[in-house]
């Protein structure tokens, strides 16, 4: 992959990633309110967890040559870029989960956003994959223009949303030193969906099921991503949520 296109990219996303970090800092700031910066935080924490994602779903990141590896797990390249694409992506979903959580009839509008924010994740994915940051290796099944597992696009951005739910619904209760459970919410929640709803998909790719078996797991394992996120949903009060103390 060209030096460039690598280094284009991460300036661009660390930028992004800053300009969410002082949005959250002014929310801090003129509305009291932390919720904002623990998001971005646990986003931080999660992308430390990336790698293990990408062994899980079969994603490769191919990094500029001479720039350096946080460290490698089972092959797979765990890269500062990822740092502030973890930020992008949480907070960017995260911050709009916030505002419709506190809006009129907000269950209804949170399925909207997730249409939205897969939508959003296959632009995103699309970009980043023709830059040549990152490629899916095995065959997964739906795969958008030929590229994009469409599961995966719709279960990362229920992740990011659920994330933001539950975490918000700690942030009311939690007070002190316990809110630091908070850091690994991004994470966490990743990778235990991923399990509880994508093994049948990533099981069939992983033994190299026939197609037709492999297309019937992955649309059990896109309905257990809506069946996890429907459960989350519920547990939003469809009244408007606050935000609570730092």
């Amino acid at each position: 992959m060209p030096s460039e296109t690598y280094y284009v990219a991460t300036a661009t996303l660390t930028v992004a990633a800053l300009a969410f970090i002082i949005r959250a800092l002014l929310v801090l700031i003129t509305k009291r309110s932390g919720l904002h910066l623990w998001m971005v935080a646990s986003a931080l924490v999660g992308a430390f967890t990336e790698v293990i994602y990408d062994a899980l779903t079969f994603v490769q990141f191919f990094p500029a040559a001479g720039t350096p590896k946080v460290y490698v797990f089972w092959g797979h390249n765990e890269v500062p870029f990822l740092f502030p694409a973890w930020i992008v992506w949480f907070s960017s979903m995260g911050f709009t989960a916030f505002t419709v959580a506190r809006s009129r009839s907000p269950r209804a509008r949170m399925w909207k956003l997730l249409v939205a924010c897969s939508a959003a994740d296959i632009v995103g994915e699309l970009v980043l994959m023709h830059a040549g940051i990152y490629t899916y290796y095995e065959p997964w099944p739906f795969r958008v223009f030929g590229r994009i597992p469409f599961h995966l696009t719709v279960y990362m951005a229920a992740a990011c949303l659920a994330t933001a739910l539950i975490l918000s619904h700690l942030h009311a209760r939690l007070t002190g030193y316990q809110k630091l459970f908070l850091l690994p919410m991004a994470g966490g929640v990743t990778l235990a969906g991923l399990v509880f709803s994508s093994w049948p998909v990533v099981l069939a790719v992983a033994v190299s099921l026939p197609p037709v078996v492999t297309n019937l797991l992955g649309a059990l394992s896109m309905a257990l991503t809506l069946g996890m996120f429907s459960v989350v949903v519920r547990l939003l009060p469809n009244t408007a949520v606050e935000e609570g103390a730092s």
